[in-house]
């Protein structure tokens, strides 16, 4: 089917998460939001893979589980074309080895037959997307070459994929948040504490930084309390609390959970810092949590991983955070230095916090990057303007 420019409705098959939670399911959510519906009809796949362990690597069931979700997409794929007669397929996908397996394949079909299709790498992990041994490089980046266009959300993945595929169909597209989400955030940046409260909200892990946290807060010099906040598997559950115990750190750390709606709304509003020392291996892109802490006007305390750099303006003369070394292993003096730097100066922290919302509202509210992304899919779709180096 080829669309003409006068009809009503741009049609798109977007395969996404829906029930998982993640900064992809987060992402999808709010593009399907602030979408106008005159004008963009979404059918959407659902890829959530709730068969995976939390933290942990994929055992054989895991990935028959995997092999059989990739062909229940593959018919529902087929299903959509048929029916839906979408104008473009729209992929999301994270730097893993179910992209090789089952993202890549219909990339291929979908040049095969003609249709359009448009490939999102939601994460920095260049070796997750582009590397890896010879087949499963060969067959990623095989599928990445039958896009019509590759949007990218770090700077080091789109240098590896200008790289790679050319400059004329890579696009930078920053992450964004939901505006309804900002304007109901309460500030913080008026209230002084005797004992300044640290939150770090991300599935704990190594990889996320949960243990260098607690070694953090044994250093500090400072009066402090840290509540680590999402989902630990009872492995790494068990672990996080033994450290604690070792250092007898219990009224300074708490492991909360996975909080949602007001809980993890009023945790943001009572906390003067937000953490996320993730690891250089682990797998950082554009943290939706990061933006989240922006929200809240709160100082970021962050590693040099994935775009975060660049989404707290560090370089410039209004960051909205301090960076910490990307050392491996996080050296936790790096983040006992920077949570006492932050406890001891009010001013900074405030100042940090307000960058940060500011640069917020100039550059990654939904109601500024959903229509940009959806005039970008038109003239994908149209072939009939240069594509953007970044959106």
């Amino acid at each position: 089917m080829i669309m003409s420019k006068v009809d009503d409705k741009l049609k798109i098959l977007l395969l996404a998460p829906q029930k998982a939670v993640g900064g992809i399911a987060t992402w999808a959510k709010i593009l399907l939001k602030y979408s106008n519906p005159k004008n963009v009809d979404y059918l959407v796949i659902d890829t959530s893979k709730l068969y995976a362990p939390l933290g942990k690597q994929l055992g054989i069931v895991g990935a028959v589980c995997g092999l059989w979700d990739a062909i229940i997409r593959f018919y529902r794929v087929l299903k959509a074309l048929f029916f839906f007669k979408p104008h473009s397929v729209y992929f999301t996908c994270a730097p893993s080895i179910g992209m090789v397996v089952r993202d890549a394949p219909l990339m291929i079909l979908l040049r095969l037959i003609g249709k359009p299709s448009v490939v999102h790498l939601h994460g920095g992990n260049v070796q997750g997307f582009f590397g890896g041994f010879f087949l499963r490089r060969w067959l990623a980046r095989a599928g990445m070459r039958c896009c019509n266009a590759i949007f990218v959300i770090t700077r080091d993945v789109e240098k590896t994929a200008r790289e790679l595929f050319g400059g004329d169909k890579v696009i930078y597209v920053p992450n964004m948040l939901d505006d309804d989400f900002v304007n109901n955030c309460k500030l913080h940046t008026d209230i002084q504490n005797n004992c300044i409260k640290i939150i770090h909200v991300a599935w704990q892990a190594p990889e996320k930084g949960s243990f260098d946290m607690i070694e953090a807060l044994n250093l500090v010099q400072a009066d402090m309390q840290c509540d680590l906040i999402g989902k630990a598997s009872p492995e790494y559950e068990k672990s996080l609390n033994s450290t604690i115990l070792k250092y007898g750190i219990e009224s300074k750390i708490r492991l909360t959970g996975l909080l949602t709606g007001a809980d993890l709304q009023r945790s943001y509003e009572q906390a003067d810092i937000f953490a996320l020392p993730t690891h250089p291996e682990g797998p950082e892109g554009f943290p939706m949590v990061i933006l989240e802490a922006m929200a809240y006007a709160l100082p970021i305390v962050a590693t040099d991983v994935g775009n975060i750099r660049e989404m707290i303006a560090a370089d410039s003369d209004k960051p909205a955070g301090i960076l910490i070394r990307k050392t491996n292993p996080i050296d936790p003096k790096d983040l006992a230095d920077a949570f006492d730097e932050l406890s001891a100066n009010q001013q900074l922290r405030k100042t940090l916090g307000l960058n940060g919302r500011n640069r917020l509202l100039e550059n990654y509210l939904a109601s500024v990057i959903v229509p940009k992304l959806q005039k970008l899919l038109k003239n994908i779709v149209f072939k009939d303007a240069t594509l953007p180096k970044e959106l």
